[in-house]
């Protein structure tokens, strides 16, 4: 990749964060994204354990933890990729792309990344009163684990990008895929660790194969310091290969999509 190109996408990227810092005003209204459901999540706990209920073999502290980092990812996670991907195709902005020397999805990624900056200093920031508050009910992670949870952030951050292109490229067929990125969000829920950590769901083992698992509940779990080293390098292991599974599917669907795009006069 020639270093021009490069500069484009790191100006692209540069682009985004301040268009996000000129709208600040949104940033800070989403902070109570994590505040609000955070208290809600505080309480649903307290009374549950309160009471001698227990959830597996999560203690209360873990419980509040773990929807604490739920609420931090999923704030900055795309698993829509970019909205604006599905409307370059469906208005013919894509046009635009097929002339110049860049990657569509690649630019799309760095502006991604430069509005995920600007949503993870937003989470910081909501964050801050809650570690102040609650310091004696969060479990905050080891420099190690901390690391490691960085290093699988990432791996989720692509996950979720690819795939949230994937269902942006069937505009190519479908028009507005806007009631499968519906049913992907839900999937993801359900069966990423939103709604419950995964250990929980009878059928934990079987997505163990699945990407799901690493949108939420591995970088969580590796956060909370409720993973082995082993299982990390295993886990390292099979989240790459499944960006390079989800990567090859976004080429197939571009080309399959270009050919149909320039067939109707794209």
């Amino acid at each position: 990749m020639s270093t021009m190109r490069i500069h484009k996408y790191l100006v692209a990227a540069s682009n985004e964060v301040k268009l996000n810092f000129k709208y600040r005003a949104n940033l800070l209204v989403s902070v109570s994204y994590i505040i609000f459901p955070f208290l809600a999540y505080a309480f649903l706990w307290a009374a549950v354990y309160r009471h001698g209920g227990q959830i597996g073999n999560y203690s209360g502290n873990q419980m509040l933890t773990y929807y604490l980092f739920v609420l931090v990812i999923g704030g900055n996670m795309p698993i829509f990729a970019y909205s604006d991907i599905s409307k370059s195709i469906k208005n013919g902005d894509l046009s635009y792309f097929l002339i110049r020397p860049i990657s569509f999805v690649g630019y799309y990624y760095s502006v991604l990344l430069g509005a995920s900056v600007m949503w993870l200093i937003a989470d910081i920031i909501g964050v801050s009163p809650l570690l102040i508050f609650f310091k004696d009910k969060i479990i905050l992670p080891s420099v190690q684990d901390l690391l490691w949870g960085v290093v699988f952030y990432i791996v989720a951050h692509a996950l979720a990008f690819m795939a949230g292109v994937i269902f942006n490229l069937l505009s190519f067929w479908v028009g507005n895929p806007y009631g499968f990125s519906q049913l992907w969000a839900f999937t993801i829920g359900l069966l990423g660790g939103e709604v419950l950590p995964l250990d929980l769901i009878p059928v934990g083992q079987v997505l163990n194969y699945l990407p799901f698992k690493f949108i939420f509940y591995v970088p969580i779990q590796v956060l909370v310091g409720r993973m082995a080293l082993s299982d990390k390098l295993s886990n390292l292991f099979v989240g790459i290969v499944w960006i390079l599974v989800l990567r090859a599917i976004v080429q197939l669907m571009w080309l399959a999509g270009l050919k149909r795009y320039e067939a109707v006069g794209g």
